[in-house]
């Protein structure tokens, strides 16, 4: 039998189209075959149950909340089990500012037709007999109207990479042409422009007034909307496997230009209507589970929202104490370093008091690195000292400022004991300049209390799979980390002159 090729011809308007849709439940349809594109991803239908601040409002321009979900119709789905250290992917909605912005620009449209999408082909046999042109659905989104695929499906919110900005390019007139081109093709010009403003579709579509992009270019042409992934801050031994929680720290950010921007899943999920629907699958964390062994002590670091897969940690301990009557002084100390910029941005904090006085924290630190007055210190350092005192008595011996590392350091000789000599384990969650810090301290703690060498040590601990990471992606040091993407694409750039 003849197999075929199929090869996708160059973009231009002639290679694609857009042919309306008057199928019943078409919105449902072509949702279920967008979300379910991926690798054994079963999307589960989720219902926003609840949602609670877990702050004093709102704080330096922060907010962190409790998002409470729900699966929808469970029976027998097995889809829905996870286990404390999980993640839950999230399929976000963008902003609905934004894609009204964007459908501004298209006026001949009516924005919730549904639509099927097909692009043209080449249809070349094995036998290399005349390749022939053929119309086939567009393989990553063949279905949507533009008001669903602007909301759920196309990435609108990241800066145009430079191969999209090319074919900007022939739909705008001379002088955005130009400047389009331009950034198509230098890639420090390109740099420069997305670590200034990090334009967003419509941000790109008002800078250059002139540009007219065809609706089959974006819906063919757009990267996907990707889905977020969050530690999830439950146990399944209270309620059911069938609830999720989330402690999502809502992100908000002006760039440089003063511009406000938001992250598009954190926003997505502090503002929809309770009952909403969230889609969403379970990603398996192996490498982020509670020890079989629960003698064993668990070392929790987790400052701001890396406190959320703790709280499923120590919900699973008390569930499993609860219904197995076990003495809780026979388990392994659980002993958790948070930190945060103010008392008042403390998250989970009556749920943690109401753990320490039931034994199944042993031990809490909490560091506040913003005190008015006070210099900085951090979390980690509440493991190096040899003083055993808890964040009170810290504040009060150093008269600074502290951060996770502060902890970690003051904790020093109780941490490396439970590391080295009870076999215990050590987790930290967080984003990767914080992780890489509390390694750092870590290492400290081991040489000052007689490792040789520290590498070794913890290489053997994460071999071992008693060294635990769960590192966020983004930031909310937003400012700080676009400054540093300058910075060093600056410095890449002067290296290349050299």
């Amino acid at each position: 039998m003849k197999s075929a090729t199929l090869k996708p011809l160059l973009w231009s308007r002639d290679n694609a189209k857009l042919v309306p849709y008057y199928g019943d439940n078409a919105q449902d349809i072509c949702k279920f075959i967008s979300l379910s594109k991926g690798p054994s991803r079963k999307v589960i239908h989720y219902r926003l149950r609840n949602r609670l601040p877990l702050q004093d409002g709102e704080i330096d321009g922060r907010t962190t909340v409790l998002v409470e979900l729900e699966a929808v119709d469970v029976g027998g789905n097995t889809s829905t089990f996870y286990m404390p250290g999980d993640h839950l992917g999230v399929y976000p909605e963008n902003h609905r500012e934004l894609v009204d912005g964007i459908l501004g620009y298209y006026p001949d449209y009516n924005p919730d037709q549904v639509y099927q999408i097909y692009v043209k082909v080449n249809h070349q046999m094995d036998d290399k007999s005349n390749a022939e042109e053929k119309w086939i659905p567009n393989e990553k989104l063949a279905m949507t109207s533009l008001r669903e695929a602007f909301t759920r499906y196309l990435d609108i919110t990241t800066p145009p990479t430079q191969q999209l900005l090319n074919l900007f390019a022939a739909q705008a007139s001379d002088l955005d042409r130009s400047r389009l081109k331009q950034l198509a093709t230098d890639s420090h010009k390109y740099e420069d422009w997305k670590a200034q403003s990090y334009p967003n579709l419509l941000e790109v579509l008002r800078e250059f007034r002139s540009l007219r992009l065809p609706a089959e270019l974006l819906l063919t042409q757009m990267p996907a909307l990707q889905s977020r992934f969050y530690s999830i801050s439950s146990s399944p031994l209270v309620g059911s496997s069938s609830r999720v929680d989330l402690t999502v720290a809502v992100v908000r950010y002006v760039t440089h230009t003063g511009v406000q921007h938001y992250g598009v899943c954190s926003n997505y999920l502090n503002q929809i209507p309770i009952g909403h629907s969230v889609y969403a699958f379970i990603r398996s964390a192996p490498n982020f589970r509670l020890p079989d062994d629960r003698l064993a002590p668990i070392i929790m670091v987790g400052p701001g929202s890396g406190i959320a897969p703790f709280r499923g940690f120590w919900q699973h301990r008390s569930k499993l104490i609860q219904t197995r009557k076990e003495d809780v002084n026979k388990l392994g100390k659980m002993s958790l370093f948070f930190g945060c910029r103010s008392p008042g941005m403390q998250l989970h904090a009556k749920e943690v008091q109401k753990m320490v006085g039931e034994g199944v924290i042993r031990r809490n630190f909490i560091a506040f690195s913003r005190i008015p007055g006070q210099s900085k210190r951090y979390v980690q350092d509440c493991l190096k000292s040899e003083s055993q005192s808890v964040y009170h008595e810290l504040m009060h011996d150093f008269g600074c400022e502290l951060y996770v590392q502060d902890c970690l350091k003051s904790e020093s000789q109780s941490v490396y004991h439970e590391l080295m000599h009870e076999k215990g384990h050590f987790y930290v969650c967080g984003d990767v300049s914080m992780a890489e810090d509390v390694c750092k301290t870590l290492k400290f703690i081991l040489q000052d209390n007689g490792i040789d060498d520290p590498e070794v040590a913890l290489l053997s601990l994460k071999e071992n799979m008693r060294y635990h990471e769960d590192i966020f992606g983004i930031t909310l040091r937003t400012a700080e980390v676009t400054k540093r993407g300058r910075s060093d694409a600056m410095t890449k750039r002067s290296l290349s002159n050299t």
